[in-house]
């Protein structure tokens, strides 16, 4: 009886102690499991982050070329300027802007495929703003354009 009771009360309370110790190292391990996968994908973002800024660096370098250019070329040869991204990234076969006058531009495959990315994003509702901007400098907007999209003053 008494006793009895005392022995099954001990049991539970030993069984209890043990699920609680078994629930308590689970819940451990899940947050340690998520820490590593919150590590994880802020390396990831952090990696794709420097690779893009590289990228736009590299693309910014190639623009302010070009435009050096583009203006000196301007002055000596009547306002028709024909660039070569070629002689900026020698191994490439096609470069990724052809200028073939002040305000004509193509995009050729590997900014359509970015264009292509940050406007799925858009669509999807993802970092709107963000993206809107991106995609104005992309499609080179005026600044009357830029400023109605953006919802910006001018100044």
């Amino acid at each position: 009886t008494k006793q009895h009771r005392t022995s099954i009360d001990a049991l539970r309370n030993e069984a209890i102690f043990e699920a609680r110790q078994e629930f308590d190292e689970r819940m451990r391990q899940m947050r340690e499991d998520l820490e590593q996968e919150k590590y994880e994908e802020i390396n990831r973002v952090m990696e794709d982050s420097s690779r893009e800024r590289q990228r736009l660096v590299k693309e910014m370098e190639v623009l302010q070329m070009r435009s050096s250019d583009h203006h000196s070329n301007n002055n000596t040869t009547g306002g028709h300027v024909t660039s070569s991204p070629s002689r900026y990234y020698p191994n490439e076969s096609a470069g990724r802007i052809s200028v073939s006058s002040e305000n004509e531009y193509h995009l050729l495959d590997t900014e359509y495929e970015y264009l292509k990315r940050v406007l799925y994003k858009y669509l999807r509702g993802e970092h709107t703003q963000q993206l809107l901007k991106v995609i104005v400098a992309i499609l080179r907007f005026s600044e009357s354009e830029k400023r109605e999209l953006l919802g910006v003053s001018p100044t």
